[in-house]
């Protein structure tokens, strides 16, 4: 009994070895029974959720241009994403701002949120009504890594363009080390492609940072809008 002991810790000890120093894609694979366990912890966290003042169908929401630490080549492309998973999951009319357009003297974080990383959400209701938008939907990226293990951090908050008042908020962490994140883009990835999966596919998003801020988008357009019409 001794020596079976002695072999299986050996045999765990090199398990364990052997899954620390695997890519984190191949972790994610071996380890995916673990979703949906109550260890894990969730993407997003909406919070300040006003469902009795939520957008109707017939109303306007504006995109603002990501602010905060994206660098500036970055964020046309993320909010092109952000925009057509918004345009896909909210049951309203969402248009984005052009950063180059009429407004762009009020695009800037300096304006927008004068306290870094916090909108100023009169500010950002001024936007909306020059932009005849009844709401405001503004993201600001608190963190970004665009190399593997890849991470972004977000802020996102939709703001009622008339009270200058949020009636959403949202924050949002994808960490390419965590196991949550790998298994919610496999799952994302099988979803999207179904039979052409494999787990290359995988490996790909993991390295490529527009791929990975994609998915980003994904979440968090899906959950906020969860959270804002459940």
């Amino acid at each position: 009994m001794e020596f079976m002991s002695k072999r299986c810790t050996i045999w765990v000890g090199m398990a364990l070895a052997a899954g620390l120093t695997g890519c984190v894609a191949q972790r994610g694979v071996d380890f995916g029974h673990w979703a949906g366990s109550p260890e894990m912890i969730p993407l997003t966290r909406p919070y300040n959720i006003r469902k009795s003042e939520k957008p109707i169908r017939s109303d306007l929401i504006a995109l603002l241009p990501p602010l905060g630490v994206m660098e500036e080549k970055n964020r046309a492309e993320f909010q092109q994403r952000i925009l057509q998973e918004a345009q896909k999951y909210f049951p309203t009319r969402v248009i984005d701002i052009d950063p180059q357009g009429p407004l762009s003297d009020y695009l800037n974080a300096e304006n927008l949120a004068p306290t870094t990383g916090i909108f100023d959400f009169q500010e950002v209701a001024r936007v909306g009504r020059l932009m005849s938008a009844k709401y405001i939907l503004g993201v600001w990226v608190r963190e970004v890594k665009p190399h593997p293990p890849q991470l972004v951090t977000l802020y996102v908050a939709m703001v009622d363009s008339a009270s200058g008042t949020a009636i959403g908020e949202m924050e949002a962490t994808f960490d390419a080390k965590e196991q949550q994140v790998v298994v919610a883009l496999r799952n994302n990835l099988q979803s999207r492609r179904a039979r052409e999966f494999d787990d290359s596919s995988l490996d790909v998003m993991l390295r490529s940072p527009s791929e990975f801020q994609g998915f980003v988008a994904t979440v968090t357009c899906r959950e906020l809008a969860r959270a804002l019409w459940p």
